[in-house]
């Protein structure tokens, strides 16, 4: 059962990306539609496939899993819910480090320092390659001024 599940948290990641990025400017939705929409029916294929199998060996061995496994399973379906719903709420640069501080120290269990460093080296590159370097004018080159004018 877990399996399928993990395959409909896929889905809604996607999904929600999906939905999420025909809100985003014209110049800047281009290449997430041209990942996510095949990321999508991907996805909704790979549930179909999950939903359609018979029992399989591998649904033999998740059954005689242990809890806390199953347990694991559904915490990482939860954190596949919470990315979106952080970036949605928070919005990309605060929602996406705050998740990787949730799942790196509670799901995965890393030290603090793992933790607290993958964290603000997170911000920092999403701080720095979106906010600032994509609000920036950079020089054409010399080939370009020459093309163009």
């Amino acid at each position: 059962m877990t399996r399928p599940l993990i395959a409909l948290g896929f889905l809604v990641f996607l999904g929600t990306a999906l939905y999420l990025s025909f809100s985003f400017p014209k110049e800047a939705k281009v290449l997430p539609l041209l990942a996510l929409i095949p990321g999508v029916l991907a996805a909704g294929g790979n549930l179909l496939l999950e939903l359609k199998s018979s029992r399989s060996t591998q649904e033999l061995m998740d059954e005689s899993v242990d809890d806390g496994q199953k347990g694991r399973f559904y915490l990482i379906f939860l954190a596949a819910l919470a990315l979106p719903l952080f970036s949605w709420l928070f919005g990309i640069t605060i929602g996406l480090p705050l998740f990787m501080f949730i799942y790196l120290r509670w799901v995965s269990g890393e030290g603090w320092g793992t933790v607290i460093f993958s964290t603000v080296l997170s911000w920092i590159i999403l701080y720095l390659g979106f906010e600032v370097l994509m609000r920036s004018n950079f020089e054409r080159g010399v080939l370009f001024d020459l093309i163009l004018s």
